[in-house]
């Protein structure tokens, strides 16, 4: 079943989609339901959900060392943030 429904478009869109229309040979109609079947299905995509574990371990960790983005070799491969310094 479909339901009838009048809509507005500002005069550019419409120009944009009647030109579209013209050169695909495809209805404005039905470009329309096609673009709002692809946003719905890129909205539902987005949501994240709720019930997922992974949210479960957000926060776990606790605060690491106040240098970590520009000591990380330090702490990865012992090595000193320092060129030459290998203390």
């Amino acid at each position: 079943m479909s339901v009838r429904m009048q809509i507005y478009l500002p005069d550019s869109l419409y120009a944009k989609l009647k030109k579209r229309a013209e050169k695909l040979n495809k209805p404005m109609s039905e470009q329309i339901r096609e673009s709002l079947e692809v946003y719905f299905a890129g909205e539902e995509k987005e949501q994240p959900d709720a019930g997922d574990p992974v949210w479960g371990i957000a926060g776990m960790a606790g605060g690491g060392p106040g240098d970590l983005s520009t000591g990380h070799d330090r702490y990865l491969y012992g090595e000193s943030d320092k060129q030459g310094d290998k203390s």
